[in-house]
């Protein structure tokens, strides 16, 4: 059965109030568990219609009766998409199939499911993370007339010529959910960790884990707790040496740095882990030749804010005068987050949630800095970081990245595609290297190629730092 089924109701009021239609009937056929397309999707960051879409929560439970709600600050027509765990894709608004492109007001609330509504949502398995997919249009011969697709890319390539619309007059917007059983999340059993007999060098190991599951994500913390909790394990590392923050906000995140920068000696091992949203903010200091923006970390400060600050965030050049200042060279920094919006001039990603937010002053691109000019100009590096001009890293150590530069990293609904293939393969030990050849290439399987894992700055760690 699709995830959300329909509910055949007593009312028999027009769907919405708006388009019309018969009342449906319920969907009573259960679709095998098949695994679901991470698919790019049209997305218009230009247009000057926002649209807001939304359920009842990040989290829907089996059994539970749910409501999808959506608006768009300029009258247009909309056809609303789910798309299931099951990899099918139907529209639910309008929901008839030979329903037509359904005018909406400006400004007004609609929402399915609700008392005024033809149908009510039943969530079902199968379980794992769902998307419901908006698009607006000025006019309506732009809509497909298309009910229901195999799957997410044949939606998205049946769209996809609206990107080919002056940029006022087509909007998309998406929400990702989980869908768990009544008693909660399915969670993959940890793998089982072998103790790492040796690392070169005969210091210390510290461990700083953080997370920020800053709304879409509801992954990150456990991302963090994960990763810190097996590192732990694996290296041996005593409680005193252990710093794991949730939610982490920007005072956290600079006072976890600074308690490696008091406490770590030279010949130690440094892990800092990150998972959350990155960004980008327009260029501070005139150093970002490439394209006059700044990579940056999205702390919980941001959490609930239309307009986020300077005080919000913390730059890529802040991360890497803090590590600069932790007096061991052997600084590992996992880095599960994104910071350029990977398709985001003209898609989004189905089937996961993308770690990168567009908000206020988030996300936004100013015009290109001038080439040249009186200071070194640095090359943007995966991860968040800045290196020279010369391609060599600001940051010191090594910087394990989620994802390539121009790409998205994802977070499925379990956890983040790239840390829960990178704890897997630490468990089978070897060195980071081999480690990180098998995240890797299960991050590019599990993201059907969208996501590939980066490394940059000294690789001589790769190998030095053994997990068996």
């Amino acid at each position: 059965m699709k995830t959300l089924v329909l509910l055949a109701v007593l009312a028999a009021a027009a769907w919405f109030h708006a388009g019309g239609g018969s009342v449906p009937t319920a969907w009573s056929q259960r679709l095998s568990t098949v695994p679901k397309d991470i698919v790019a999707v049209p997305v218009n960051p230009a247009s000057a219609v926002d649209l807001a879409i939304e359920v009842d929560g990040p989290v829907l439970r089996e059994g539970t009766e749910t409501r999808i709600c959506f608006s768009a600050s300029q009258s247009g027509y909309v056809t609303l998409w789910n798309v299931g765990t099951s990899g099918r894709v139907a529209r639910i608004f309008p929901y008839t199939d030979a329903g037509q492109p359904v005018p909406v007001k400006g400004g007004q609330r609609y929402c399915a499911g609700d008392a005024s509504a033809s149908h009510a949502f039943r969530v079902n398995p199968p379980y794992g993370s769902e998307d419901s997919y908006l698009v607006w249009t000025r006019a309506p011969d732009a809509q497909p007339r298309t009910p229901k697709f195999e799957s997410a890319a044949a939606l998205a390539k049946d769209i996809t010529p609206i990107t080919r619309l002056p940029a006022a007059d087509w909007a998309t917007a998406k929400v990702t959910y989980d869908v768990v059983p009544p008693g909660g999340p399915v969670s993959q059993p940890a793998p089982p960790v072998r103790p790492a007999t040796q690392t070169a060098g005969s210091g210390r190991t510290w461990l700083l884990g953080m997370g920020a599951n800053v709304t879409p994500l509801v992954r990150a913390n456990d991302d963090a707790r994960r990763f810190t909790e097996q590192a732990a394990q694996l290296f041996r590392v005593p409680a005193s040496n252990v710093r794991l923050i949730a939610n982490a906000y920007r005072r956290d995140f600079e006072a976890g740095m600074a308690w490696l920068a008091a406490n770590a000696g030279p010949d130690d091992l440094v892990l800092i882990y990150f998972s959350g949203h990155g960004s980008t903010v327009p260029d501070d200091d005139g150093d970002e030749s490439e394209d006059g923006l700044d990579e940056v970390f999205i702390p919980f400060d941001v959490e609930g804010k239309a307009y986020p600050t300077e005080q919000d965030i913390v730059r890529d050049d802040r991360f890497a005068e803090m590590v600069g200042r932790i007096r061991t060279n052997r600084v590992v920094s996992v880095l599960d987050t994104c910071h350029s919006g990977g398709l985001r001039k003209s898609f989004t990603v189905t089937g996961a949630r993308t770690k990168f937010l567009t908000k206020g002053i988030l996300g936004t691109t100013p015009p290109r800095a001038p080439a040249g000019g009186a200071r070194a100009r640095r090359k943007d590096l995966p991860g968040g970081v800045d290196g020279t001009s010369l391609g060599v890293p600001d940051v010191k150590g090594l910087v394990v990245a989620a994802a390539r530069e121009d790409q998205y990293a994802l977070e499925g609904a379990d956890g983040s595609l790239f840390t829960l293939a990178w704890l897997e393969a630490m468990a089978r030990g070897g060195t980071l290297r081999s480690a990180f050849q098998s995240a890797a290439q299960e991050t590019e399987r599990s993201s059907r190629g969208q996501q590939n894992p980066t490394l940059s700055g000294d690789l001589s760690l790769l190998d030095s730092v053994r997990l068996d």
